[in-house]
């Protein structure tokens, strides 16, 4: 969709008197990125479904990475057992994917060549998580893997996540090239007077909202390369691509903080922030 920018206020006069510049280490998005999450925080983002399969996701990709892929090993055999755990997590997403892009009422369209993009992504990340409902429940022996359906999903869902991913991270980058624009605004600067209190809680706002646009931009590069790689359309084989699946689970594990409240001590300015998870972001495989 298309980013909202806060409008900043008009500054005060300029016999206002000034408060001490505000640490920028005490805004709500730095600490949820660097405070170790607590007990409250964990809870709240396995409660996702989402939450579930970018948590257990990273844990795959640490797992894989350490034992380098080695056929036989206990870390390759946890690392695929988690991959088929976390399949479950996304058995309504196809559902709900379609059903907010194309029919959920009162939500603002993006229009023009932003809402194709929508459109397409949509049905990309549904095609792509059917599919591998397929490919699951071949490994699982419901589905011979010497099938054509078989054959067909396993490209089909590969295809589907990397143009879905694609076209992700490409729906978010006019927000967050909009967002730093924003950022950048003299009128948002770091001193602030005692009468902008207001203005800095919508810094704050943005803040989170750049960040966000960037770990999603990040998220869908990510995942795309992976999926191309393992089509080989790239060059990455191995370690290379255990390393970009760990990159993809660091950052997947990132937006998912900066998605949850912090405990009110933490929101800087005392009010609580949530930036919602669209459901129609595809899932790391």
């Amino acid at each position: 969709g298309e980013a909202t920018m806060p409008k900043p206020r008009s500054r005060p006069s300029s016999g206002a008197q000034r408060r001490p510049p505000i640490r920028r280490d005490s805004t709500r998005v730095v600490n949820r990125l660097t405070t170790f999450p607590t007990h409250a925080c964990w809870s709240e983002i396995l409660k996702r479904s989402d939450g579930k399969d970018r948590v257990v996701g990273l844990i795959q990709y640490v797992a894989m990475v350490i034992s380098g892929g080695r056929p036989g090993s206990v870390l390759t055999s946890i690392g695929f057992a988690l991959n088929d755990a976390r399949r479950p997590f996304r058995l309504y997403t196809p559902v709900a994917v379609l059903i907010d892009t194309f029919l959920a009422k009162g939500k603002p369209k993006a229009k023009g060549a932003m809402r194709t993009l929508e459109c397409i992504k949509a049905i990309s990340t549904a095609v792509y998580v059917t599919c591998d409902h397929v490919v699951w429940a071949g490994g699982a022996g419901a589905v011979d893997k010497r099938s054509t359906l078989y054959k067909v999903c396993d490209k089909l869902s590969l295809m589907g996540w990397a143009a879905g991913s694609a076209l992700m991270a490409a729906g978010h980058v006019p927000d967050l090239i909009a967002y730093t624009r924003a950022l950048r605004d003299p009128l948002a600067s770091d001193n602030k007077r005692d009468d902008d209190a207001d203005e800095w809680e919508l810094r704050e706002e943005l803040e989170e909202k750049t960040v966000a646009a960037a770990l999603d931009v990040a998220s869908g590069l990510t995942q795309a390369l992976f999926a191309l790689s393992l089509l080989g359309a790239t060059p990455l084989k191995g370690r290379q691509m255990q390393c970009v699946g760990l990159a993809m689970g660091i950052v997947g594990v990132m937006r998912q903080l900066v998605s949850v409240p912090l405990p009110p001590e933490k929101t800087g300015m005392g009010r609580l922030g949530r930036l919602p998870i669209s459901p129609s972001m595809p899932m790391l495989r």
